[in-house]
């Protein structure tokens, strides 16, 4: 449209004044068009309340935040320790399932042996009557029940960790039901080629896909049936997690000792995917807030902590967070709600 002003002041004015006044005229009218812009974008601004910024920027009126549903939390300090990256699966606990099986039903044979051996001595010490062919069976048996209850273990060690195997029966029982009944999963990580942990860990988290991170439990070394790891690797449970299927990959956060890092902790329920990448949007006044971008390296339990570009007392939006980064996209995407 401008164009076309433009063009015919010129054909107009050509033959009645100079270059230079023509050259004024058109400056006059393209400052009247950009200030009638304005002004419509101002009116619009403050009727509907929604308006997307540029560079991750939106402001939002009253009416537009209340639509929108914005709630916010505030960010407090925290603490970061020193971490290692481990990646693994989850396993398939079939056969910790079989091998739990044959443990209990060789400790159950073994106490009948041992009972019944026990039995025998005792009655051949009194003088009853057995004779020591008896006993020399009952003890044979006692024996070669004792030796396959051992086999068991060693096999269970082999195939889980020796943590796994040094359970206590109740323990033991307990981990088999949870993993059985979907209330907890049996992952194996490790670090890679060439690292490994002088100490133990001193806590470890599952990232998950889509989430932050979930706590796991240490059950014992990597066994050594493992030939695929490189690094120092470990045999993890973690719980309440239904979508951690068998043959799934998994990448874990291994705490180690060291100085600890301050910052803030992003809540997972702050985070907006765009273009691969997480945001959350921090309020910086009443109506206006800013996207930014959170990073990935150190998710943490309920969130990722951040060392920069966040800080303690921002207020971060927890509801309303996908609306706000629509509405930069698609300035109009709330007010084609009405």
């Amino acid at each position: 449209m401008m164009a076309s002003v433009e063009r015919s002041l010129q054909r107009r004015s050509s033959r009645l004044v100079g270059p230079r006044a023509i050259a004024a005229i058109v400056a006059a009218v393209a400052a009247w068009a950009a200030g009638c812009e304005e002004q419509k974008s101002r009116e619009n601004s403050e009727e509907h309340g929604p308006a997307g910024g540029s560079q991750g920027v939106v402001v939002l009126a009253a009416e537009g935040r209340a639509r929108a549903g914005i709630e916010v939390v505030t960010l407090q300090a925290a603490r970061f320790r020193p971490s290692r990256t481990a990646y693994g699966r989850v396993l398939s606990p079939d056969s910790l399932v079989d091998l739990h099986r044959e443990i209990a039903a060789a400790e159950a044979t073994i106490a009948a042996s041992r009972a019944d051996h026990e039995r025998n001595r005792a009655l051949m010490d009194a003088g009853d009557g057995t004779s020591r062919k008896a006993l020399e069976a009952s003890e044979a048996q006692f024996r070669v029940d004792e030796i396959r209850l051992r086999d068991a273990f060693r096999r269970l060690a082999v195939a889980w960790s020796d943590g796994v195997a040094g359970l206590a029966p109740a323990e033991r029982e307990v981990l088999v039901e949870g993993v059985v009944a979907g209330r907890s999963a049996l992952c194996i990580v490790a670090l890679p080629a060439g690292e490994a942990l002088v100490g133990p860990p001193e806590a470890v988290f599952v990232e998950l896909p889509g989430r932050a991170q979930a706590r796991a439990s240490v059950l014992g070394r990597a066994p050594r049936s493992e030939s695929g790891l490189q690094g120092d690797g470990f045999v993890l449970r973690v719980d309440g997690i239904p979508s951690l299927r068998p043959g799934a990959t998994v990448t874990a956060r291994i705490e180690v000792g060291g100085d600890e890092l301050e910052g803030v902790v992003v809540p997972a329920g702050a985070i907006v995917w765009h273009e691969g990448r997480a945001w959350a949007w921090v309020r910086e006044d009443e109506e206006r807030f800013v996207r930014k971008e959170v990073p990935r390296d150190r998710s943490v339990e309920g969130g990722w902590f951040a060392r920069e570009g966040f800080r303690s007392g921002d207020d971060v939006v927890v509801k309303g967070a996908q609306v706000l980064l629509s509405t930069e996209l698609s300035p109009t995407i709330i007010l084609e709600e009405d």
